[in-house]
């Protein structure tokens, strides 16, 4: 995990070294200010620093709880075959307390945010190609 992590941090550190990824940072930290769009999910270094193997294994452990998950059905899937797999892993799974918190609209926070509608004109394959000849 040492070695894993050593080269997290320094690619975590890395972004203040290219301009583009640096600004684009700066922006996030101006646009999400006080909001969960803040947090990235890669962390931050000093997160990725401090973090340990026992540490790992306890959010792991607060983090499957089917109060945490969602589960999405996607295709054709029988119902005893979806049955059969809630029986034999999810519902082994613990309860959990987590509630989910209504975050403030990114828009109500930022007044000096003007949105500017604007319609677009819908073309076809056909009218694109012959725009670009």
């Amino acid at each position: 995990m040492s070695l894993v992590q050593s080269r997290l941090v320094a690619s975590l550190r890395d972004d203040t070294d290219d301009p583009d990824t640096y600004l684009q940072r700066l922006q996030e930290r101006v646009a999400y200010a006080g909001h969960p769009y803040l947090n990235r999910a890669e962390g931050t270094a000093g997160q990725r620093c401090r973090l340990t193997p026992q540490g790992l294994a306890k959010l792991h452990q607060k983090l499957l709880e089917t109060s945490r998950l969602l589960l999405v059905i996607v295709g054709d899937s029988r119902c005893e075959s979806t049955e059969s797999a809630h029986h034999h892993g999810l519902r082994k799974l613990p309860r959990g307390s987590y509630k989910l918190k209504r975050c403030r609209s990114l828009l109500s926070r930022n007044r000096r945010l003007r949105i500017t509608p604007r319609t677009l004109r819908q073309i076809t394959f056909r009218e694109y190609l012959a725009r670009r000849r």
